[in-house]
């Protein structure tokens, strides 16, 4: 009689990185099935699941993984959830590939040994994508073509399981759209009941009233930095950045922007509280008055690391563009001599200094 196997069982932390938080969702949900985990994601846009392989007839493989999106303003809340894990995997579509070394950013420079990048699109989208890539990785890329994203899981099983002298990492593999699509998970908030339709009717003519356009089922809420696109249904808030327009890159971005209600407030209308807060968030945002969170919200989601002005596209008497342009550019630094003169004020410098300095830069700039 045959003794039975005693099976080896390890656990690995699994990260996937993207700029499309419901791309990576619809990742998370067909890699670990039922194991999943979304109540961080409304939040920030965080995703945990559990998936389990055998890697051979010993060994029980079971990877922790986790969704990271882009998200400017969690970046540091990023870098803390990647901490101690073992591979990486990318999700891009090929326009997102522009933002690749900001999506990179949770991870180590020197762990590129651990990156597969997984590109959602045609094998042909993927081989253009990785020329591309290669130039930023400084190494070369093979490029694969799988049908699902269960195909995808298996080869990071294997990579996992060997140690990183044989690992064929990094690579391209190119995933068909249909095989992943988008994933918007919505988690039941604790006693709160969806709005009736009445509730909702009322909440679309309140916004048309005060002259707003409804674009599936968002209200449009014009901002001097972008567009506040509220849920009319559940109340969701998203702003898109006015400089993404005039920007070289395609990576698009959307922000979800934190609003809650701090009392029940009233009405003779008999609406809930979640339809009185849907309401307070138009009219705060169409009259501009918001708590002091939820502007610093949305000027850390106007500004962008990944900037790159595209002047062609910017009106000549867009001042408020320009404004937050040079905003985006950073702030503006004293010149050398009006720094040396700011010191000189302060008794930090002497004048035979400032004069020696005053005469040296006339000198160089004639």
């Amino acid at each position: 009689m045959d003794a039975p196997v005693k099976v080896k069982r390890s656990i690995a932390k699994v990260i996937i990185l993207g700029h499309n938080r419901s791309l990576l969702a619809g990742y998370l949900r067909l890699s670990a099935a039922n194991c999943v985990s979304f109540q961080m994601y409304s939040t920030l846009g965080v995703g945990i699941g559990v998936a389990r392989a055998m890697h051979a007839v010993d060994r029980e493989i079971a990877l922790q993984i986790w969704t990271i999106p882009l998200i400017e303003r969690l970046g540091a809340v990023s870098l803390t959830f990647a901490k101690g894990y073992r591979a990486a995997v990318a999700l891009l579509k090929p326009e997102d590939v522009d933002g690749f070394d900001d999506i990179l950013r949770p991870i180590r420079p020197d762990s590129m040994d651990s990156l597969m990048i997984v590109i959602v699109g045609s094998i042909r989208d993927a081989e253009t994508s990785a020329k591309t890539l290669e130039e930023k990785i400084g190494k070369p890329l093979a490029v694969r073509s799988i049908t699902s994203v269960a195909e995808a899981l298996d080869i990071l099983v294997d990579e996992v399981a060997n140690d990183r002298f044989h690992s064929s990492l990094p690579m391209v593999l190119s995933l068909p759209e249909a095989a992943c699509p988008e994933f918007h998970p919505n988690p039941a908030a604790p006693n709160v009941e969806p709005l009736t339709s009445e509730e909702v009717q009322f909440i679309r003519g309140f916004a048309e009233d005060i002259g707003l356009e409804i674009v599936s089922n968002y209200a449009h809420v014009m901002l001097r930095e972008g567009i506040a696109k509220v849920h009319v249904e559940s109340g969701v808030v998203e702003f898109s950045p006015k400089l993404c327009g005039v920007c070289k890159k395609s990576c698009h971005r959307s922000t979800r922007i934190c609003i809650v209600g701090l009392d029940n407030g009233w009405s003779n209308e008999g609406l809930s509280k979640t339809a009185l807060l849907i309401l307070a968030k138009l009219q705060g945002l169409f009259g501009r008055r918001l708590p002091d969170h939820v502007e610093i919200q949305i000027r850390n989601a106007s500004n962008c690391s990944n900037f790159n002005l595209d002047w062609s596209r910017v009106e000549p008497n867009d001042n408020v563009l320009r404004y937050l342009i040079s905003e985006a550019d950073g702030p503006q630094r004293d010149s050398l001599l009006e720094a040396a003169k700011k010191r000189l004020s302060e008794g930090r410098l002497s004048i035979n200094a400032f004069n020696i300095l005053k005469s040296w830069l006339e000198r160089i700039s004639s």
